[in-house]
């Protein structure tokens, strides 16, 4: 009874700094609290990478504003997407967007295409266009 009449005028900060420190003691939970952190962390990190490889936090929901490829990067075109890009024939699959592994399209003639369209998981293809120069 005593001890719960010393934990109720406890603050908050030293009840939650004994319950780490349970867990921590335990083995087997110090392996598991190990381990989520250690994945929460890396997922956190691959997300945080994607996010800045694609200039944009909401990039798994929605197409990239921009896309950085072969050390260019390219700027979503504000047209509407299309069913099929233009020249079909003459596009090549350069890359991938990853995690999803969405083909991007180029021309095959050149080493850096000024114009790439993104299969996006709707089906339609999104142009990018190259931003900058060399």
């Amino acid at each position: 009874m005593a001890d719960e009449c010393e934990d109720i005028h406890r603050p908050r900060s030293v009840r939650f700094v004994d319950a780490v420190e349970l867990l921590w003691a335990n083995p087997r939970k110090r392996a598991m609290l190990i381990v989520v952190g250690a994945l929460l962390a890396a997922t956190m990190t691959g997300y945080l990478w994607f996010g800045s490889n694609y200039h944009s936090l909401t990039w798994p929901f929605h197409t990239p504003e921009r896309i950085s490829m072969h050390g260019r990067d390219y700027q979503r075109d504000r047209f509407p997407p299309l069913d099929e890009p233009p020249e079909l024939d003459r596009l090549s699959k350069m890359n991938t967007m990853t995690p999803f592994d969405y083909p991007i399209l180029g021309y095959a003639a050149y080493d850096t295409s000024a114009v790439i369209y993104l299969q996006w998981r709707d089906g339609e293809y999104y142009g990018c266009s190259l931003q900058g120069s060399p």
